[in-house]
């Protein structure tokens, strides 16, 4: 049963992110206003597109009711791992509460529940929003009662799996570690079984609830397991076995012995925080499903829309959108907060905040490459493509990528996050913004060029080339404008 010092200090959290919240929102109404506003479209646009979706013979794009539970049940699972990767395991001021006369037990519950219902929360406002929009629109997606039972039954256990997988995957002992890994990891896919399986609702309920259960027993680890991932994932996130010795050849030549220094920095933050093998990771994952999707639809799939011959080229467009999201925007997003209370060491340094600014840049960029190798190569050479629609795909990539590295170290200036308890990581409200605000602006910058492309194929290239050229420009622009930010950035130490 949970007691009074847990509900005091679980309070005491969720005390903090409602100021918190609340004063991004005064602070920044019409960005309130522009996410509430992107977020209804995005909802909109997207219940939309899937109920057009399933008139269409096309067994690819059918997902049936088990695929569309598991998407939501992996999302919400990878989330809560990330989650308590954040503001758990990396989290070095719980050392404090670690020495206070307070029950490690009664810690972790806190922590728990924190993620618990924030994770429900948001569940609830999705399908609060989405359910006003089906009303509104009218839109036919045959879900029921049990649909939403088992919805949240899923979104509980997701929350609980990716607890526990955090913690297990933390642990010191490497042979205990990849035992329990191995053995609790199945529920994964049980889980995608028994959703995708000719079972019956009550069945698949009582499965999710036996799993819930199951769940709940592992999540009684034991605290001493609990004090092991987190001193070891702590310890982890300040040493590493990697080092850099400042003698790079490659930024030596095209950059300032500041800005290579800021860049090899950076990238040994990101090593030792292993979000770079995980980024190209989900880049080739998406590289391979394009590829998949190709094999599985022929190369002039028919959607009835008399659109087959853009088929490939919006999906190549959004798979790129999608990895340049996940491995640029989201983390540059955390460029300036997650330095904490280290920010003084840099503000102190005899550098020009432009150095710092374009060190941070460059980290960002060293490793897309990937994207352009792994996504908009691949598919294009399959097709068949000419060199002229193999080079415009090249160059819109490259539009997006410098694009969106430019609006996300611009709002990493413009919309710090220096909260300890998350590391610095943005607010959904933020991340939203700037994804979508990155789609738009790349959509006018590469739509006009596309469309006549169509028309000539020479000026086609001219015009997606002065596009590229006019988003080196806008990001140098966006590039001083943070370091301006940046250099009245002050931090309450």
């Amino acid at each position: 049963m949970v007691t009074c010092k847990t509900l005091d200090m679980l309070s005491v959290e969720v005390l903090g992110s409602y100021r918190s919240t609340k004063e991004r929102i005064s602070e920044h109404p019409a960005m309130t206003t522009w996410f509430i506003l992107l977020l209804i479209t995005g909802f909109s646009t997207t219940l939309l597109v899937a109920e057009y979706v399933k008139t269409l013979d096309i067994p690819i794009l059918l997902l049936s009711r088990g695929d569309i539970l598991f998407v939501i049940f992996f999302f919400f699972m990878g989330k809560t791992s990330s989650e308590t990767i954040d503001v758990c395991l990396k989290n070095n001021r719980l050392k404090h509460l670690f020495t206070a006369p307070v029950k490690i037990s009664k810690i972790r519950s806190t922590i728990f529940l924190k993620i618990f219902w924030y994770n429900l929360l948001l569940l609830a406002i999705s399908v609060s929003l989405a359910s006003s929009l089906i009303h509104i629109f009218k839109i036919d997606l045959n879900i029921d009662g049990y649909f939403f039972i088992h919805l949240y039954l899923l979104v509980t256990a997701s929350v609980f799996i990716g607890y526990n997988i955090s913690l297990l995957s933390r642990i010191s002992n490497r042979l205990f570690r990849y035992i329990s890994l191995v053995v609790y990891g199945q529920t994964i896919p049980l889980i995608w079984f028994i959703l995708g399986g000719d079972f019956s609702y009550s069945t698949i309920s009582f499965f999710l609830l036996f799993l819930i259960g199951l769940s709940f027993i592992i999540y009684q680890i034991p605290t001493r397991l609990f004090m092991d991932s987190w001193i070891s994932e702590s310890s982890r996130s300040i040493s590493s076995n990697i080092h850099l010795k400042g003698e790079n050849w490659f930024l030596k030549k095209c950059t300032s012995k500041t800005i290579c220094s800021i860049t090899e920095k950076e990238i040994l933050d990101r090593w030792r925080r292993k979000e770079t093998v995980a980024s190209l990771g989900i880049v080739g994952v998406i590289g391979f499903g394009l590829v998949l999707l190709y094999y599985q639809l022929g190369p002039n799939p028919d959607l009835g829309l008399g659109l087959e011959e853009y088929f490939y080229p919006i999906f190549i467009g959004m798979s790129v959108f999608l990895a340049v999201s996940l491995q640029i925007v989201i983390p540059s997003l955390t460029l300036f907060s997650r330095e904490g209370r280290r920010m003084w060491a840099i503000k102190v340094l005899p550098i020009m905040s432009i150095e710092v600014v374009y060190g941070k840049l460059v980290s960002m960029l060293i490793f897309s490459p990937v994207i352009i190798v792994l996504i908009s190569l691949p598919l294009p050479i399959l097709l068949g493509y000419t060199i002229s629609q193999v080079l415009f795909i090249l160059v819109s990539s490259i539009t997006l990528i410098f694009l969106c590295s430019g609006i996300g170290i611009w709002a990493s200036a413009r919309f710090p996050n220096f909260d300890e308890s998350v590391n610095g990581a943005p607010d959904v409200m933020t991340m939203y913004i700037v994804m979508m605000s990155c789609l738009i602006t790349g959509g006018i910058l590469i739509l006009p060029a596309l469309y006549v492309f169509t028309w000539n194929v020479f000026l086609g290239l001219l015009a997606i080339i002065l596009s590229a050229d006019i988003t080196v420009l806008i990001t140098i622009y966006l590039a001083n404008n943070a370091s301006s930010l940046f250099s009245k950035m002050e931090l309450d130490m």
